[in-house]
């Protein structure tokens, strides 16, 4: 039996980032020390020990890069939409036990909550963890939602599956799970 694994969505374009005045690829925007956000989304969803998987566009080549030098798997899909990005994630990994989803720009997700999440899907068909009660990410489907995942088309992501399948919900201290970067770096640092 094999275990659940990540599915990392970066097959998105940036859009809120660049009318924001950001510049290039939002992903390889660095965090720290040189460090960009996709490579730190990836560093700690590797180090989970979890299985993991990209999407990304095939003009994105720093990200086809990054997951060669990780030796990590990827596909290039030109995906219109959040949903379609997740769906070609669980066609390509349809034989894991299950998917976690998770954003290529939420850089600070801790290592542990990952590993939390999977543990949730040995009883619960989805869950994901919440922050002073606002939901997070990684969002967590067991292979009982499989299906339902396959058919996402749309920009809301995997919302119409929790409506289906109700999320456990995790309750973490870590405001990494409901961080992103949908705005040039210095406007995050001081928002913080």
């Amino acid at each position: 039996m094999t275990s659940p694994g990540i599915l990392i969505a970066a097959a998105g374009l940036g859009n809120r980032y660049l009318a924001a005045g950001g510049q290039g690829l939002k992903l390889d925007q660095p965090v720290s020390d040189g460090i960009s956000v996709f490579q730190q989304t990836l560093k700690n969803a590797c180090d989970s020990g979890l299985p993991v998987h990209v999407v990304t566009r095939s003009s994105s080549g720093s990200i086809q890069a990054h997951c060669r030098f990780s030796g990590v798997p990827y596909i290039c899909r030109d995906t219109r939409c959040l949903g379609e990005t997740i769906a070609e994630g669980v066609r390509h990994n349809a034989g894991w036990e299950g998917w976690l989803i998770q954003l290529a720009d939420m850089p600070f997700v801790p290592v542990g909550i990952y590993r939390l999440v999977a543990d949730a899907l040995e009883q619960h068909v989805s869950a994901r963890p919440f922050y002073q009660r606002l939901p997070g990410h990684p969002v967590g489907f067991a292979r009982q939602a499989k299906a339902d995942l396959l058919r996402l088309r749309y920009a809301e992501g995997a919302s119409s599956v929790l409506m289906r399948y109700p999320p456990y919900k995790i309750p973490v201290m870590d405001r990494g799970v409901i961080q992103d970067i949908d705005l040039p770096l210095p406007s995050i640092r001081n928002n913080d």
